[in-house]
């Protein structure tokens, strides 16, 4: 498969890919195209998306919508790290931090699980990305529902409109 050879490529051996990987369509963005693959089962947590996908942990985003005193906030922090709220108070001088609830979720048309930075809606918001994130070559997330991901260079959310890099795990 042409398309599995290019992606071992630019990723290396550490992605397994097999029949059950399958490409679908794309996620489009101003800007921004991504090729989006299919899982055979649903996964919902971090820990079973990069067992799925045969990867190490710390290559599958965590996207985590935020309330906090500036409003609603993306953050994203490697899939092996835990989600500090007292490290983005701290990093945003606000007294209020705490995860989006699931009919929250609901109501912007996501899922827990489902949560990812190229939703029309989450990708114009303001986005907290962890230094350790922009580290890796590449990551993974799931592409808005539980049996599809995409694969890209982490430097890519850097181009959304309103980006923050620091340290947000703990």
């Amino acid at each position: 498969m042409l398309i599995t050879t290019r992606l071992r490529g630019l990723l290396g051996d550490g992605l397994l890919l097999s029949t059950w990987h399958v490409t679908t369509m794309a996620i489009d963005n101003p800007g921004l195209r991504l090729q989006r693959w299919r899982l055979s089962e649903p996964v919902i947590a971090c820990e079973a998306a990069a067992s799925a996908k045969g990867i190490d942990l710390e290559h599958e985003l965590k996207s985590l919508l935020l309330k906090t005193g500036h409003g609603p906030m993306l953050v994203h922090i490697r899939g092996d790290q835990h989600l500090s709220l007292r490290a983005v108070k701290r990093f945003l001088e606000v007294d209020q931090a705490f995860l989006a609830s699931p009919a929250e979720l609901r109501d912007l048309g996501l899922a827990p699980g489902a949560v990812h930075p190229f939703a029309p809606r989450l990708w114009e918001s303001p986005q907290l990305i962890a230094r350790e994130v922009l580290r890796l070559n590449w990551v993974t997330t799931n592409a808005g529902e539980s049996t599809s991901y995409v694969v890209f260079d982490p430097q890519i959310l850097l181009r959304a409109p309103a980006v923050s890099v620091g340290d947000f795990e703990r």
